[in-house]
């Protein structure tokens, strides 16, 4: 579904059929809050198919929806849907969700972007030692890096942006950001204190935070902060 609205959000459209902004209804749909993308004259956004929706993550398929920057996006008609790619399951050992098979179309659950450097950079949760002690690498999301890439296939992390000791009800997930100068700009699902008794978990954040790292290429790694667990 989409929604509109003209007022600042105070108010917005219902989605009750195709001209309303009910897009599909033919399986389970699911994203993360990756960006929308203009390229070209159209508007591009990375989305999942679960069908039939059973078991999370191990039946994803993996798609591309666009639509002309000029269109009505309430209207499914001004929607293109690419096919949905099933993932491999047997890629690394068969530990990962969502991946889709080689030489084809990937979507990853990161906002990675190119910048003037000739590297990729990306807002991703890395999983330190103490993490890695506190349970399942999925569930571990109080460390929140910035790492950079050269071909999409390494990663180095190049600064710890944000961290906090407790794992269990501390979290800084699916950021989504862009670069804004020589800063970046991001706005963070987060778990983390209020004075009201905080995030009920890591994963049922409370608040919505606003970031600018300034002069990112340069931000280094600080010495106290142990490097993350290296996974095969």
């Amino acid at each position: 579904m989409i929604r509109r609205s003209r007022d600042g959000g105070e108010t917005w459209t219902a989605p009750v059929d195709a001209t309303t902004g009910l897009l599909r209804n033919d399986g389970q749909y699911h994203c993360a809050p990756t960006p929308v993308i203009e390229h070209a004259g159209r508007l591009w956004r990375g989305m999942e198919r679960r069908m039939p929706p059973t078991g999370w993550g191990s039946n994803y398929c993996a798609g591309v929806m666009s639509a002309p920057l000029a269109a009505d996006l309430l209207n499914t008609q001004n929607w293109t849907f690419s096919n949905f790619l099933p993932s491999a399951r047997q890629w690394n050992g068969g530990d990962m969700f969502g991946v889709a098979p080689k030489d084809q179309l990937f979507l990853y659950d990161v906002t990675s972007s190119y910048a003037k450097s000739g590297l990729y950079w990306t807002l991703a949760n890395v999983v330190t030692p103490k993490g890695e002690a506190a349970g399942r690498p999925a569930n571990i999301r109080n460390t929140l890096a910035l790492t950079s890439s050269s071909a999409l296939t390494n990663w180095t992390q190049r600064a710890v942006l944000l961290s906090h000791t407790d794992t269990a009800k501390h979290g800084f997930q699916y950021p989504d950001w862009q670069f804004d100068g020589d800063d970046i700009i991001a706005v963070c699902r987060t778990a983390f204190d209020d004075g009201l008794g905080g995030a009920r978990s890591y994963h049922d954040a409370n608040l919505l935070t606003f970031h600018r790292w300034r002069s990112f290429r340069e931000l280094k790694m600080d010495a106290s902060i142990p490097p993350p667990v290296k996974h095969p």
